[in-house]
Order: structure tokens, then C-alpha cells, then sequence
């Protein structure tokens, strides 16, 4: 193994032990760092390998941040519905439309998609590189 290849696994070591240490949602597991692919071409061991690897976790972080920010808005819709239009759990619509949202319920849809495009734009970037 050379120099490089071990610096190489030393830094994805650093990474996924801070990742742990964050709790991060999304992650590497630290067996993962066993089996860093570092060595050239494309087999098993090779570096595309680890390519993979690192695109799948890109798209995951994209995947749970989108669903993050959703999530965040359903809640506030879900309160909106509830306290704002008086329906029950049971009788929630499996659709509303924009303009029934109240004129803060509209600039929060509006902020929050400006957010996402803010977000995860760079995150969109890394998983076409």
C-alpha cells in the first residue's frame, strides 16, 4: 500500500469518526473504513469502488435532507389544518391547495422553497460530479 493510499484511509477514518461523534443522520459505518477500496483500477479494492460509495452517500444526504425539510413543513401544515380550519386527524385531506393556505402558511411554502434551492443545490452539484 502506498503512502498516499494510507493517508487516503487515515482521512476516511478522521471523517467517519467525527461523523459518529455528530451523530450524523446519514453516515458512514465505521466497518466501512475496513473496506475503503483505495487501490487503482476499477475491481473490488480499486478507487471506483470507492467512488460508488461516496455517490451513494451523496445522494442518501440529499435523499434525508429533502425529506427533513419536508417534514418540517408537513408539521406546520398539520397544525394549520388542525387549529386553523378545525379538522380532526381522521378527516384530513389528502390534498390542499395553495391558495386555501393562509397567507403565512403560502409565504412559508414560498421561503421554503427557496430554502431547498438555497440547501441543496450544492448537494444536488456533488451527487452530478
Amino acid at each position: 500500500m502506498s503512502k498516499e493510499e494510507i493517508i487516503l484511509i487515515a482521512s476516511f477514518q478522521n471523517l467517519v469518526d467525527k461523523q459518529h461523534e455528530a451523530e450524523e443522520d446519514v453516515r458512514f459505518t465505521r466497518s466501512s473504513i475496513d473496506s475503503l477500496a483505495v487501490a487503482p483500477g476499477g475491481g473490488e479494492d480499486g478507487l471506483w469502488q470507492t467512488v460508488r460509495l461516496w455517490q451513494s452517500f451523496i445522494d442518501q444526504r440529499l435523499v434525508a435532507r429533502q425529506n427533513e425539510m419536508q417534514r418540517e413543513f408537513q408539521e406546520k401544515l398539520l397544525e394549520f389544518l388542525k387549529k386553523e380550519k378545525g379538522i380532526s386527524e381522521k378527516e384530513l385531506p389528502s390534498a390542499i391547495g395553495f391558495n386555501d393556505l393562509s397567507p403565512a402558511l403560502q409565504k412559508e411554502v414560498q421561503d421554503l422553497q427557496k430554502r431547498m434551492n438555497v440547501e441543496l443545490q450544492p448537494l444536488v452539484l456533488e451527487s452530478t460530479l
